[in-house]
């Protein structure tokens, strides 16, 4: 798996030590890189789920780790309202976790209705229970809770 993504790794590197590049390839080569990473993570992602070591494994802080990928360029257009009862720690393979948080950031960009601000919102409440997400689709408001074990 890491073989094809290094290879676009390095090509997209080549192309960017090019003097004549035109300036419309740029928004291209950057949006490609960022694919690249986001690929680059999955994998990494998919080979800790296949074999999981407890030496991988780290106690992470929930909360943290999901401002920190929230606060990311990529979800800017996303208005989050946090609600934090408490700050809970758990014990989980770091890319595993980003890979959650990234996939309900991703849908809630792609599938909120813009409330009467025109902001997308996500809301997020945290206790010791768990995170329980939720955002308005059509008017409708759908919620997505995740236990933390």
């Amino acid at each position: 798996m890491n073989t094809p993504i290094t290879q676009i790794n390095h090509a997209l590197s080549r192309i960017n030590q090019l003097d004549d590049i035109p300036l419309d390839a740029l928004p291209v080569l950057d949006q490609l890189a960022k694919a690249n990473t986001t690929l680059l993570e999955t994998s990494r992602a998919i080979l800790a789920l296949q074999q999981i070591h407890n030496e991988e494994l780290e106690r992470l802080n929930v909360v943290d780790e999901f401002k920190e990928l929230a606060n990311n360029s990529a979800f800017s257009d996303l208005t989050l309202s946090l609600k934090t009862a408490t700050s809970p720690k758990v014990m989980s393979h770091k890319y595993l976790l980003k890979l959650l948080f990234t996939q309900i950031l991703k849908n809630a960009l792609q599938y909120s209705q813009t409330n009467e601000l025109g902001e997308q919102v996500l809301y997020v409440e945290v206790n010791d229970q768990g995170m329980q997400f939720s955002n308005v689709i059509n008017s409708h408001s759908t919620h997505l809770a995740m236990a933390l074990v």
